[in-house]
C-alpha cells in the first residue's frame, strides 16, 4: 500500500512537468525563499522489547516467557500534513537547499498478548506494548539537478518529534490491577530522501518527496509485579512518509 501510494503520487506530477514545459511557463529561477503545505501518508514502524531486572516474582520460565511476549513489531499507516519553509541557491544545473518542516502524525498502535505461565499452568499473563506520535518535524539540507522549471534532488539532515511509548503487564497468579509503565520524551534522529519538483506556474511549484525517519530508540522502565522486580522496556521507531506538497517563492 505505502509503495503504491509512493508510484502514484510520481504519476500524479507528470502531467504537470509536461504541461509546465509545453506552455513556455519553465522560465522561473529556483533561486530565493519559499513557503508552501504538504500532505501525504505515512507508515510507522516499532519494533518493542522489555527486560526484567532485580527479580523477585517471576520464576524462571516464566521470566522468560514475559520477555519474549514483549518483543513485538507493530506497524500503522496513518495521514500526515503540515508546512514547509526553505531557500535555495541555484549554481549552474544544480540546486543547493535548506528546508525545514513540521508535520502532523497520527501514529497510535498497540499490540497485547496473552499466554499462559509455563511454569504454572492453569494460570496466564497478559503485556501490551503502545506507542503515539502526533507530530514530526525536520531540518534538512537538499541537493538537487534538473532545469529552470524540473528539479530531481537528494534531502537529509534532521529529525525529531514527540513519542509516548507506553507497556503494560497484568496476570492471574496473583491477581492485582494491570500495572503500567510509560515514558512521554522528545527524541531527535536523522532523515534521509528525495524528491521531485516541478515549476508549474512562475513563483510556483509542486513536488513528490520520500522521507525516511529514524528517531532511535525510547525506553521505559519501572516497577512491575511485586518487591522490588523492574521492568526495562524499549521501542526502536522509523518512519516513512510519502507526500504531495506546493511552494510558493517569497522573493
Amino acid at each position: 500500500m505505502f509503495m503504491r501510494s509512493l508510484a502514484l503520487g510520481a504519476v500524479a506530477v507528470l502531467p504537470l512537468a509536461l504541461a509546465a514545459n509545453a506552455d513556455g511557463e519553465g522560465t522561473a529561477s529556483w533561486g530565493g525563499y519559499y513557503i508552501g503545505l504538504h500532505a501525504g501518508q505515512g507508515s510507522a514502524d516499532t519494533d518493542t522489547d522489555r527486560v526484567i531486572t532485580n527479580n523477585s516474582y517471576f520464576g524462571g520460565a516464566n521470566l522468560i516467557a514475559v520477555e519474549d511476549e514483549s518483543a513485538m513489531s507493530l506497524d500503522e499507516e496513518t495521514f500526515t500534513g503540515g508546512a514547509q519553509i526553505g531557500m535555495n541557491w541555484p549554481a549552474g544545473a544544480f540546486v543547493f537547499g535548506f528546508e525545514v518542516d513540521a508535520s502532523g502524525y497520527g501514529n497510535d498502535t498497540s499490540g497485547t498478548s496473552t499466554l499462559e505461565y509455563p511454569g504454572n499452568p492453569g494460570t496466564s499473563f497478559t503485556v501490551t506494548n503502545s506507542l503515539e506520535q502526533t507530530w514530526l518535524a525536520t531540518a534538512r539540507l537538499r541537493l538537487g539537478v534538473g532545469n529552470d522549471w524540473f528539479l530531481a534532488y537528494a534531502t537529509g539532515g534532521y529529525a525529531g518529534g514527540d513519542i509516548t511509548f507506553t507497556q503494560t503487564f497484568s496476570d492471574t497468579f496473583t491477581p492485582f490491577p494491570t500495572q503500567i509503565v510509560e515514558n512521554s520524551e522528545f527524541r531527535s534522529g536523522y532523515s534521509v530522501g528525495g524528491g521531485i519538483e516541478v515549476m508549474i506556474e512562475s513563483g510556483a511549484s509542486i513536488k513528490v518527496e520520500y522521507l525516511y525517519l529514524d528517531l532511535g530508540d525510547i525506553q521505559a522502565n519501572g516497577p512491575i509485579a511485586s518487591g522490588t522486580t523492574t521492568s526495562n522496556g524499549t521501542a526502536e521507531v522509523t518512519d516513512q512518509m510519502i507526500r504531495v506538497g506546493i511552494n510558493f517563492q517569497m522573493n
